[in-house]
């Protein structure tokens, strides 16, 4: 069984389509299999494979200049993978990105081989410091514990929810937070956690 569900994934691919995406770029991973498969399938939809992370880099600032809205897939391993082209081409050109990671390596991770690419949040603290004073806005975002498959339906929480939350924080203008912690987890009525 796929830890992913397939209407799960695709709540997400429409809502990618629904802010004109119309480009994605990614390298085979199995949490995002079925948007990799929607995209190929999908006539309106660019799907670019990868062979490394840093390549979609580069293919989005080459869409961004053509005036194509595009999306990144990768694994937290694949966005540490990738910074040298965030820093040195799209953060120096003020490229906008659009990176869907998926989060591997946590406590309870069943693929042992994930588990070291799991500090890959305090990384991205450390970028949206660094990047704190430009258009750049870095941020983690947890859809909270939510029904899939993966988790046998255990979650309290919806997929459109889930989706929802991190369209929300992909779509943040110039002005919007950076170096913060989401999660649709959070007590009392907001998103925002401490660090």
């Amino acid at each position: 069984m796929s830890p992913v569900s397939t209407a799960s994934s695709r709540l997400i691919y429409d809502a990618l389509k629904a802010c004109d995406i119309r480009l994605l770029s990614a390298l085979p991973e199995t949490w995002l299999v079925h948007l990799v498969r929607m995209a190929e399938d999908d006539p309106d939809m660019t799907l670019v494979r990868l062979a490394k992370e840093e390549e979609g880099v580069g293919i989005s600032a080459g869409a961004h200049l053509a005036g194509v809205k595009s999306a990144m897939l990768m694994q937290n391993h694949g966005f540490l993978a990738a910074i040298n082209g965030i820093v040195s081409c799209a953060q120096l050109y003020r490229i906008p990105l659009l990176m869907l990671i998926s989060q591997r390596g946590s406590f309870g991770e069943k693929d042992p081989w994930q588990t070291e690419g799991g500090g890959v949040t305090e990384h991205v603290h450390a970028l949206a410091y660094e990047l704190r004073d430009t258009a750049f806005k870095i941020n983690v975002v947890d859809p909270g514990y939510t029904a899939t498959d993966f988790n046998h339906h255990r979650g309290p929480g919806n997929v459109a929810d889930a989706a929802a939350i991190i369209v929300k924080y992909a779509m943040i203008g110039a002005d919007g937070p950076t170096g913060k912690f989401f999660s649709k987890d959070m007590d009392g009525g907001s998103e925002e956690s401490p660090w």
